[in-house]
């Protein structure tokens, strides 16, 4: 007696076009600076929800020995494609293991990513502030090579888009050379 076993589907891997849409989508769009000390500090602007609750997350974890408080990592992943299609994932991670992500557009908020290498922090802030002083979470980013090699990843991408277009103008056209 021969079985036939039913073949289990294999889930599609999604198109280059559809991660691409999906990153676009995903973007964070709220962005401004702050000087501090001489240093222009990038903030994520976010709705005042999220913000009450990442600052609850990192004000609940407070130390009632030293009264310390919590500590948040980040992780900056660099997305690109080769084709010039550049982001940044920034994933913050608390210390009861909650994760926060925010997906930046590097090819339309580069400045961002400047101004986070030269200072070597960032900073979250609710969108309906009037002064970002006001409430502001700062996090200071623990290795500057680190940014600095991100920085360089996404300047090279966006080179590549550049150098692409100048071989063949027509093609960025949608004409036929």
């Amino acid at each position: 007696m021969i079985k036939f076993f039913k073949r289990k589907p294999t889930r599609r891997e999604p198109t280059h076009r559809e991660q691409l849409e999906q990153y676009r989508s995903q973007s964070h769009q709220n962005f401004t600076t702050i000087k501090i000390r001489d240093l222009t500090v990038p903030i994520i602007l976010v709705d005042q929800d999220r913000y009450k609750a990442m600052m609850s997350l990192y004000t609940d974890d407070t130390d009632p020995d030293t009264n310390l408080q919590g500590v948040i990592y980040s992780d900056l992943n660099i997305l690109s494609d080769g084709l010039g299609n550049v982001f940044g994932k920034l994933v913050l991670t608390f210390s009861d293991g909650t994760k926060e992500h925010f997906v930046i557009d590097a090819s339309k908020n580069l400045s961002f990513f400047e101004q986070m290498a030269t200072s070597t922090m960032f900073a979250i802030a609710p969108i309906d502030v009037s002064t970002p002083t006001q409430d502001l979470l700062t996090i200071q980013l623990p290795r500057r090579w680190s940014i600095e090699e991100a920085l360089f990843k996404i300047q090279r991408a966006l080179l590549e888009k550049c150098s692409r277009r100048d071989l063949n103008p027509g093609r960025e056209l949608g004409k036929l050379a």
